[in-house]
């Protein structure tokens, strides 16, 4: 393997590690396990900001981790 396939895929497994990383963001997942569901839901569900779901959504989205 190359260094910068090395790099590549290091800086992957960091963004997924994140994204699977915090309670809130855990919690998240485990509704998406049901069904796929919009980010007003989750706001009041999880009272958290619209702010915390949106960030998650694109981190997720980047990392390829269902949404």
């Amino acid at each position: 393997m190359q260094f910068e396939e090395y790099t590549i895929r290091s800086m992957c497994l960091v963004r997924m590690h994140r994204c699977l990383t915090g309670e809130t963001r855990l919690r998240i997942l485990r509704l998406l396990a049901g069904a796929p569901l919009c980010v007003g839901y989750f706001r009041s569900v999880l009272e958290v900001p619209q702010m915390t779901v949106s960030t998650y959504d694109s981190e997720s989205n980047r990392t390829s981790i269902p949404r």
